[in-house]
């Protein structure tokens, strides 16, 4: 089956100390140091006015 047509239900996770750590540095800050790889361009704008802040794994 080609790569792009699998689903992987098992998954290994970051430890969550880590992703606790990710959520006091700014995602500008993060993207930077990681070369921009997997950042979202700068043209994608918030729609909404959230009151809380969010931090965590992506599944994609």
């Amino acid at each position: 089956m080609p790569v792009g047509n699998r689903v992987f239900l098992k998954r290994e996770l970051p430890d969550k100390e880590l992703v606790k750590a990710f959520s006091e540095l700014p995602a500008a800050n993060v993207a930077d140091a990681m070369g921009r790889l997997c950042a979202l361009h700068s043209d994608i704008k918030l729609m909404s006015s959230p009151t809380k802040k969010m931090c965590g794994v992506a599944l994609t």
